[in-house]
């Protein structure tokens, strides 16, 4: 068959993708060869969308480079847009199949959608895009190609308390802005610690977050991993802001010493540790460094370090030499500099998902659809490059090239007890 005729099949067939439906579009396939070359154009096919709407972004926009890592619900990759800048960023690509059944996984991924449109920080991602497919969403951020924190820890083993003091400082500035927002965290860990190029901190991964907490209105749900959870977590009794600080002196420990202040292999042991155990302090530490874990780990949240804003913790005296504003500035030099030198390079993340295909399934784009769920994710989209009248035109001319059917929402009960969200770390050490 020459190229010409072939390129008039594959032209044939292009317009009746878009104005047939996908399944019959590939029964067509095998007489002149693969899709696959046709969902990387950028069409509607790619975005499983009847109209290319202006001023969107789609599935189709960006090439793939690298598998950077899997979550518990959904893949994170290194890809570019494919514009003569080709600016780098990081996809998560979730699965509506694997999340359909599981409420908890549907809220936890428009949590991070809503968290990370909300907020606007020096030491949070920033998501750019957000989108949907009749197979996935997808939640396009910053690409830190610094990598997470926890590689830094594995290395060194422990911090030296300069070194930890410049990560809690930036870490504490973070939560203190979710906490004004009404927001906490519950994930603090250094996984979820990436770094910038310049070696600054970025929390990841609001999946877990909760907005609307204040005294009035706490969370219920057991979640989180199990090493940073707060005695009123694994109470179920209702916890708010003052877990994050509790996660927080977890955290300092933990990056002090090579192992967190409460651990068995047992996980019951754990939780009983958490809520009634005292603090075995290694007797390197410094007396500010052991004050103030020991305030932030009190398990009365009420009386926990923290408890009434985040200004107690900064005025401790364990941060007596740092300024604030320089540190929201980000004017202290980090301890450490990621060796990428580009934001194409990777060499910072984890070779055993790097080293993997990155080339994200095909078939996953075009052979699901779920339609049941579009009523969850029909105002996903999102764009941080476009003003809020631009953002209105384009939901408008959604509303009317859909549907006129019943689109009311479907709307999950806060959280319930039953759905437990826990993970446990792989320690670099067990401790003393």
């Amino acid at each position: 068959m020459s190229a010409d005729i072939l390129n008039e099949q594959l032209d044939a067939l292009t317009r009746k993708m878009m104005e047939s439906t996908v399944a019959d579009a590939i029964q067509e396939k095998k007489s002149i060869g693969s899709i696959p070359e046709l969902i990387e154009t950028n069409s509607p096919l790619a975005t499983s969308e009847s109209k290319v709407i202006p001023g969107r972004v789609y599935r189709s926009d960006f090439k793939v480079l690298k598998f950077l890592g899997k979550g518990s619900y959904g893949k994170v990759y290194q890809v570019c847009m494919k514009t003569p800048e080709r600016p780098i960023y990081a996809m998560k690509a979730v699965r509506k199949g694997e999340i359909k059944d599981n409420e908890c996984d549907i809220v936890h991924t428009r949590t991070e959608r809503d968290v990370l449109t909300t907020t606007d920080h020096p030491f949070i991602v920033k998501m750019h895009y957000a989108f949907e497919t009749k197979s996935k969403v997808y939640l396009i951020q910053e690409f830190l190609r610094g990598g997470e924190l926890f590689s830094r820890i594995e290395k060194e083993k422990m911090f030296l308390e300069d070194v930890a003091k410049f990560y809690l400082c930036e870490i504490i500035l973070a939560l203190e802005y979710l906490h004004g927002l009404d927001i906490i965290y519950r994930d603090l860990k250094s996984e979820n610690i990436l770094l910038a190029r310049d070696g600054h901190i970025k929390l990841i991964d609001f999946g877990l977050s909760k907005m609307g907490v204040d005294k009035d209105n706490l969370a219920t749900t057991f979640c989180g991993t199990v090493e940073y959870m707060a005695p009123e977590v694994i109470n179920r009794k209702g916890h708010g802001k003052p877990a994050d600080w509790w996660s927080l002196g977890t955290f300092a420990f933990d990056i002090l010493n090579g192992f967190p202040p409460f651990h068995s292999q047992n996980r019951q042991k754990l939780f009983e540790k958490i809520k009634k155990s005292t603090i075995n302090f290694p007797s390197y530490m410094t007396p500010d460094a052991k004050d103030l874990i020991r305030k932030l780990l009190r398990k009365c949240q009420n009386k926990r370090l923290g408890s009434n804003n985040g200004s107690d913790v900064k005025s401790h005296p364990f941060f007596r030499d740092i300024e604030w504003d320089k540190v929201y500035k980000r004017l202290y030099k980090p301890p450490y500099s990621p060796s990428a030198i580009s934001d194409e390079d990777v060499s910072e993340f984890d070779t055993r998902f790097t080293s993997c295909s990155p080339r994200e399934s095909v078939d996953s784009m075009i052979e699901d659809s779920f339609d049941e769920m579009d009523a969850l994710f029909d105002d996903f989209w999102y764009s941080s490059t476009l003003t809020s009248d631009e953002d209105d035109e384009i939901e408008a001319d959604l509303r009317d090239d859909s549907n006129e059917e019943d689109s009311s929402s479907t709307s999950y009960e806060d959280e319930k007890e039953s759905n437990d969200e826990i993970t446990t770390r792989l320690h670099r050490g067990h401790g003393p």
